[in-house]
């Protein structure tokens, strides 16, 4: 059974009207998710595009990690109502109001334990590799005693010296869609050991690392050698 459910909260992406990152791709509540999640440990997951870094000012650095901490806990809140309501639901209790309020209070002291860590997921480059930083180490003043991790990419993990390491507490190293699935002689682009192996050529990284592995598939459709569609 998993202990652990990473919950993507939220994208953000740079919006050229506002000139500045705005979430998109809200979480939504699903009442059959919600009760799955009971007696798991919750990651909330927020992925960024690189773009909202390249074309942020470094002054909205600061700026753009209070907001994501605002919007990632107003999304906990709503998370909670939905879980709460799924586990406690009222009318179970026979207008026993005494006994709703009290297992109320039980699942929502339970809840708020089961969050001890924000992920970040971000294809960084050496371009925005400060400003990606700089926002991190915002972020980790924002949400309390919680834990803040990070994805790592392949690329990451052995171009360190150019892409730098993470300001976080642990990374999750991304194995995963290492080849191009557009090349006829692709092996397998989802997952190809000898491909993760060129990059796991340096010594261990500097930070605790998870492993991301893949447990998805696709065909990929090729009329002759030419790649159409996935």
């Amino acid at each position: 059974n998993l202990s652990t459910v990473y919950i993507r909260y939220f994208d953000i992406d740079w919006s050229y009207s506002y000139k500045s990152g705005i979430p998109v791709g809200e979480l939504n509540g699903n009442k059959s998710a919600n009760a799955y999640l009971k007696n798991k440990n919750i990651v909330p997951t927020i992925f960024i595009t690189n773009r909202t870094f390249k074309n942020m000012d470094k002054n909205g650095v600061d700026t753009l990690a209070k907001k994501t901490a605002k919007k990632i806990n107003q999304t906990t809140l709503q998370l909670e109502s939905w879980y709460l309501n799924t586990m406690v639901d009222y009318d179970s209790y026979d207008d026993d109001l005494e006994r709703y309020e009290k297992d109320r209070k039980t699942e929502k002291a339970k809840f708020q334990t089961m969050i001890s860590e924000i992920q970040i997921d971000c294809d960084w480059t050496a371009s925005t590799r400060d400003k990606f930083f700089e926002f991190l180490e915002s972020l980790k003043l924002e949400i309390g005693d919680k834990q803040l991790s990070c994805t790592t990419r392949l690329h990451q993990y052995r171009d360190r010296k150019l892409m730098g390491i993470p300001p976080v507490n642990r990374g999750l190293l991304m194995c995963y869609n290492v080849a191009d699935v557009q090349k006829y002689d692709t092996k397998n682009a989802i997952l190809d050991t000898k491909v993760v192996k060129q990059y796991l050529i340096d010594k261990a990284y500097p930070i605790k690392l998870d492993i991301g592995l893949p447990i998805f598939s696709w065909a990929a459709w090729y009329r002759g050698t030419e790649f159409k569609g996935i």
